[in-house]
């Protein structure tokens, strides 16, 4: 078997295992959602074309979900970057007891999505340490959007990190700084880390 039939072999099962686990069902849904389905009489059931999507647009429900999701993507993308570089910064900041703090910052991974939901009903529950003053002051956390922010960005945090702190100690090789100074760069640090990586992306090229 040549190299080419082999990398076929491989990749083959794999994409057509793609296509029946994710491409045939988007396919099966747009098809469905194109479709008037009458559950108690099903012999009016047929094709209504974008009549349901019609309907959909006129439906306040949907522009408030819509609103929502909105809200959520945007919020949980914000606060993803803005603790995700914090806790990075924060990391190559110590030069001491860095192990414990990578070790803390990946926690959440290993956390069981109940743990974390038991720790949210903990803080934010009404017999929960927070829970009264929220009540008192009519604060839903738990079963609303910032309950949802709050778990999102507790699991996810721990993977901005990982990819956030490998990418800032090679800035340091590349700059010739050391991993606590990394959190220290200015304006003309990062003009010379632009010329030194079109320096390095010449030579390859010419190469």
């Amino acid at each position: 078997m040549t190299s080419r039939g082999f990398a076929l072999a491989l990749f083959l099962p794999a994409f057509f295992a793609l296509i029946l686990t994710t491409t045939a069902p988007l396919v099966y849904l747009a098809w469905t959602s194109a479709r008037r389905i009458e559950l108690a009489m099903p012999w009016l059931s047929g094709f209504a074309g974008l009549g349901n999507y019609v309907k959909m647009g006129g439906d306040p429900r949907f522009w408030h979900s819509l609103s929502l999701t909105a809200i959520y993507t945007a919020t949980t993308v914000v606060l993803q970057v803005a603790l995700g570089l914090s806790l990075a910064l924060l990391v190559l900041r110590i030069p001491r007891g860095q192990a414990v703090l990578r070790v803390a910052a990946i926690l959440p991974i290993v956390l069981a999505p109940v743990v974390v939901g038991l720790s949210l009903f903990l803080l934010y529950g009404r017999q929960g340490w927070f829970g009264g003053w929220l009540e008192d002051n009519d604060v839903q956390v738990l079963f609303a959007l910032p309950g949802m922010v709050l778990a999102t960005v507790f699991v996810s945090l721990p993977f901005v990190c990982r990819e956030v702190v490998p990418t800032l100690r090679e800035i340091g090789e590349v700059l010739s700084v050391t991993e606590s100074r990394v959190s220290q760069l200015h304006t003309k640090a990062i003009l010379r880390l632009k010329a030194r990586l079109s320096a390095a992306r010449q030579h390859v090229s010419q190469d």
